[in-house]
């Protein structure tokens, strides 16, 4: 059987996945959604969700708002990454 934290762990990325589908199916004027784009911005958001709740934990939140922000970051957790990752690029002298 699944120990406790185990479960928190999974609902907070399946939250993050809805999170991002939701976002996928609400982009109604874009291109048409791809198979392959579908689930890597769901696996990039499982982790987004899977981190935003190790966050969560570790400043001793509800698991209530741990679960919320889970979603939130499924969400926007792929672009928001994508900023970052840019940013820390450009920073760095990765990127010009």
């Amino acid at each position: 059987m699944i120990n406790e934290t185990a479960m928190k762990i999974l609902v907070a990325a399946l939250l993050s996945v809805f999170g991002a589908l939701a976002r996928l199916l609400n982009q109604k004027d874009k291109t048409p959604l791809r198979l392959s784009a579908m689930i890597s911005g769901c696996l990039v958001a499982a982790f987004s969700g899977v981190m935003a709740h190790f966050l969560a934990e570790f400043f001793e939140s509800p698991p209530n708002l741990s679960y919320v922000i889970a979603g939130i970051s499924g969400w926007i957790g792929p672009h928001i990454l994508d900023v970052f990752a840019n940013l820390v690029m450009k920073n760095t002298g990765l990127k010009s």
